[in-house]
């Protein structure tokens, strides 16, 4: 089964939105190796610890649209779907990402995507040294780059790219940094946040029934939700249910044996009709399975039949997927457009042959 471009592209827009993002800071050239003897930026014996803990703490909650909460290592060390992830982003590209970016995919713990109306933040802990991967940034703004030390380990910098679109990225060390593309003044309060300043404003979990569905939804590699009132068309989604709906949320969860067990909560007052919402919820999501990108994905073909969950304040959809098979799917939808993004246009047009032969010495040389 195919699908068309455009197809896979709204599919994938999401997923792949950060990396998009990030890969056209460095569309118009190639930034050499950040120096290993870098250091890293410790917190001043003046000054308390930024506080950067849980990740998700440095979304604003004003006018966010959907949050994604991710562990990616969990993923690429998982025993049995490690190779399948490993197909999404090669050791090669892996390491050109690095290379262009300062961003080392391998080190990254926490993924946390925030989209707004006109702008997406992305939230990674883990990296080893925040402000040379600001430097990076910084060094490829091509207008208007300005940036603001507010301390020696809160440094916000924003400025015009390539496109003449707007980048700008917190380096909050000892190892988060947060970037934001499209505008720039929610990566400036993921900083101020960082902080402890901005003490009455709403982060993206202190909106109504978001830390709950959230809780409900347990530990899992993925987490998606999305905020509601829910208006203009998306009132009528689900059989009219996202009108009546304060928060829909998702979560993958993966199993020893490489299964994906898959939940769907909508947060909301059914009114003692909860049965009849669950039952509404799981028949759009047998729509949802036997559409081209459903079966794309296989989930038409689950291990464990999807059963209803049904409670007066929560309804959803529980299903167990063949992990292999789900992430070979998605890998066929949205991996062209992965590679584009990853080749970072221009930038690796740039790095030559022996730039390509060193990469692969360098890394079959380190493992």
């Amino acid at each position: 089964m195919t699908l068309g471009a455009a197809t896979r592209r709204d599919f994938g827009a999401h997923l792949l939105a950060w990396l998009g993002s990030l890969a056209s800071v460095y569309a118009s050239a190639c930034q050499p190796a950040i120096s290993s003897s870098s250091k890293v930026i410790e917190p001043s014996s003046q000054h308390e610890p930024l506080q950067l803990e849980p990740l998700t703490d440095l979304a604003i909650g004003a006018g966010l649209q959907w949050i994604v909460v991710a562990s990616p290592q969990d993923l690429a060390r998982h025993k049995v779907l490690s190779q399948s992830f490993a197909r999404f982003i090669p050791p090669t590209r892996r390491h050109i990402f690095h290379r262009l970016t300062g961003i080392d995919l391998d080190a990254m713990q926490r993924l946390v995507v925030a989209g707004y109306e006109r702008s997406v933040l992305f939230l990674m802990n883990g990296m080893f040294d925040p402000r040379a991967t600001e430097e990076v940034f910084h060094n490829r703004f091509l207008q208007n780059g300005s940036r603001k030390v507010y301390r020696p380990d809160a440094v916000w910098s924003h400025g015009i790219v390539a496109g003449n679109e707007v980048r700008a990225i917190a380096a909050l060390s000892p190892n988060v940094i947060a970037v934001e593309g499209g505008q720039a003044f929610r990566s400036k309060i993921a900083l101020l946040l960082a902080l402890g300043r901005l003490h009455r404003s709403p982060r993206a979990f202190d909106l109504p029934d978001m830390k709950r569905v959230y809780g409900e939804l347990g530990d899992g590699v993925v987490h998606v939700l999305a905020p509601g009132p829910f208006e203009g068309d998306w009132q009528k989604a689900l059989g009219g249910m996202l009108g009546v709906t304060s928060v829909i949320g998702a979560r993958v969860r993966l199993l020893d044996d490489g299964q994906m067990n898959l939940a769907i909560r909508l947060a909301g007052s059914w009114q003692g009709d909860e049965k009849r919402a669950a039952a509404i919820l799981l028949d759009r999501y047998g729509d949802m399975t036997n559409s081209s990108i459903g079966k794309l994905l296989h989930l038409h073909e689950p291990t464990l039949e999807p059963s209803p969950f049904e409670r007066p304040d929560l309804v959803g959809v529980d299903v167990q997927l063949d992990g292999i098979r789900c992430l070979g799917g998605l890998y066929d939808v949205i991996a062209a457009d992965l590679g584009d993004m990853l080749s970072l246009g221009r930038a690796t047009d740039r790095i030559d042959d022996a730039s390509m032969r060193d990469s692969d010495e360098d890394l079959h040389t380190h493992g």
